[in-house]
């Protein structure tokens, strides 16, 4: 199960992640600034698979990527490819379009099913969807929750947290205190069911925060549930703005 949500103006937005793992599953490194050919990123990483499930760079590119189970379709084991490298691949990336022409290179039939998410300012984030046989690209603008997965029970997952989330809005403004604490509840109790998700399993292992205004991308990070009193960690990059040469229109 995981949890990825977001909130968004003209400039800026902000997008919570909740990771949740296997009880048996290592915990991950802690997110540092990160190179890969030459340019910084900001990611946890996985020392299992090599891989990240969220990056941000300079370039205000948020990619995130949460596991699909509702197709029981696998990859022959000499060749399969962990999902969380294909972030790792494309935590450079410039733009939604420069991540998106890069993933069409990947080889999906290697990788178990997944939904990838990638934002960046002033757009829509874009879902990339393999469920094993074929990729769904969408669109999602709304603020709230873009994407939520789960090994038990996917649908009904869907409408409990989408209720969560109206009853801890309660009539207000989406903001990012109210999707703080929506991915730290336990509605409709301590379980499963619940954002801050609990089972004898599985949990949830860490919760981010990832935002990018104008200045900085900067990426914060509970090691931990997020309902416990767990240390924050913080890290930043500039803002890598395109020059307004390279925004005039070429003839």
């Amino acid at each position: 199960m995981c949890t990825l949500s977001w909130c968004h103006s003209a400039d800026q937005y902000d997008l919570f992640f909740n990771r949740d793992e296997q009880t048996t599953r290592g915990p991950a490194d802690l997110p540092v600034v990160r190179e890969r050919d030459g340019q910084l990123f900001i990611a946890p990483r996985d020392p299992q698979s090599g891989g990240t499930w969220i990056s941000v760079n300079p370039h205000g590119v948020s990619v995130c990527l949460l596991n699909r189970y509702e197709a029981n379709v696998w990859p022959v084991s000499d060749r399969r490819i962990s999902r969380g490298t294909l972030v790792w691949t494309l935590a450079d990336a410039r733009s939604i379009n420069n991540a998106v022409g890069r993933f069409q290179e990947f080889d999906l039939e290697r990788t178990a099913p997944f939904t990838m998410v990638i934002v960046e300012p002033n757009r829509p984030a874009t879902l990339l969807a393999w469920n094993g046989f074929e990729l769904r690209n969408t669109v999602r603008d709304r603020a709230g929750i873009i994407q939520t997965s789960s090994a038990v029970g996917q649908p009904e997952v869907e409408r409990i947290r989408e209720q969560t989330l109206r009853t801890t809005l309660d009539g207000d403004k989406l903001t990012t205190d109210i999707l703080t604490r929506f991915h730290a509840s336990h509605i409709p109790n301590r379980g499963p069911m619940s954002v801050c998700m609990h089972r004898p399993d599985a949990h949830t292992v860490a919760f981010s925060h990832v935002r990018v205004s104008t200045a900085h991308a900067t990426f914060e990070h509970v090691p931990g549930p997020p309902c416990e009193n767990m240390p924050l960690v913080v890290m930043s990059l500039p803002r890598s703005l395109p020059s307004p040469l390279n925004q005039i229109p070429q003839a």
